[in-house]
């Protein structure tokens, strides 16, 4: 994962360009989802729903796709900037890291506050989602009794969000980066609260379809800005303290990545459960309908909001980000 996200980094200096990058790298992403969740209604299978049957016919497939990808990436992606960064710290131009992994994590950390700000809400925005995202299943199958038509949901959703990525491209060109996460988010937090709203009906399937496509909508927007902004964060690093550590930051972000969302999903079922939500039962009364709610909903909503905080206080808008590419060229021609 990390050289997979650090290495579009450095194909591109321009924020544009790296956005336009980023999205096609989300829409491939979105087509995978899509891919699996398409795997049930194979004429293999007697029913829609996720079995270990489709995980093992998922995993051939994804074999297959992952073993093409790499050997095209290998074969026709330049590397990038890669031999400079190393000719130039050869020559003494740029310094490159020579402490342990985590002394080098915490001094890029330190010297970095965009980074900081950025970390701060992508760690409230992946929390509050694994919370969200580890309950969804069993909300939807074990609450409000769907659980047959998951695979369906998920195919839509998928749709929603292909469809709405190269309008979320389009958007970020428009109004900027962090005023798009913005919007996303407040996306996100309004269907997250509104699904608190939700409980088994007659109604609830085309309910639960609208809410969960507008979700997506800002998922996809967000997942699209995420990784132009931390390219950003890198570069304001490479500017200040004249050292490379692109890796160091992806790698600080993917460890946090995994952590958050094996947090997240731990903290939604411990919380459900311990407040007396009970997945085997047919029937839910108040008490767990209030259990789910409150760890599927209400928490990551809250959580969320704060994230909105951070990325209001991110300060690197397009027009500082120009001048860091800028400074960085000069740079590096002179070097």
């Amino acid at each position: 994962m990390i050289p997979m996200y650090a290495w579009p980094s450095e194909l591109y200096s321009d924020s544009v360009e790296r956005t336009s990058l980023f999205t096609a790298v989300s829409f491939a992403g979105l087509v995978g989802g899509l891919l699996f969740y398409l795997i049930p209604f194979l004429p293999l299978f007697e029913t829609r729903e996720i079995t270990p049957a489709t995980f093992r016919v998922s995993v051939v497939i994804g074999s297959i796709l992952l073993l093409v990808g790499l050997y095209c990436a290998l074969k026709y992606v330049p590397n990038g900037p890669l031999v400079l960064v190393e000719e130039l710290a050869e020559k003494g131009k740029i310094d490159q890291p020579k402490t342990s992994v985590f002394k080098d994590m915490y001094s890029a950390v330190k010297s970095n506050k965009p980074f900081q700000i950025f970390i701060l809400a992508y760690l409230c925005f992946g929390l509050g989602m694994g919370m969200f995202l580890g309950l969804f299943f069993i909300f939807v199958d074990a609450f409000l009794g769907q659980g047959e038509v998951f695979a369906t949901l998920a195919v839509i959703g998928l749709l929603g969000g292909l469809l709405s990525t190269p309008v979320g491209y389009k958007i970020v060109l428009l109004i900027g980066k962090r005023n798009t996460w913005l919007m996303a988010s407040v996306i996100v937090v309004g269907t997250t609260v509104y699904i608190g709203k939700l409980s088994a009906s007659d109604s609830i399937l085309v309910e639960l379809v609208i809410v969960y496509v507008i979700m997506t909508l800002g998922l996809t927007c967000s997942t699209v800005i995420a990784m132009p902004m931390l390219s950003d964060t890198v570069d304001y690093g490479l500017l200040s303290d004249n050292k490379e550590r692109r890796g160091t930051y992806f790698s600080i972000v993917t460890l946090m990545t995994k952590a958050q969302t094996a947090l997240g999903l731990s903290l939604g079922l411990a919380l459900a459960g311990w407040l007396g939500f009970d997945a085997t039962a047919t029937t839910h009364d108040e008490s767990s309908a209030f259990a789910i709610h409150l760890a599927i909903s209400w928490i990551p909503a809250v959580i969320l909001t704060l994230g909105l905080f951070f990325i209001w206080r991110y300060p690197l808008d397009e027009h500082r980000c120009a001048i860091i590419a800028r400074r960085l060229q000069r740079r590096t021609q002179r070097d």
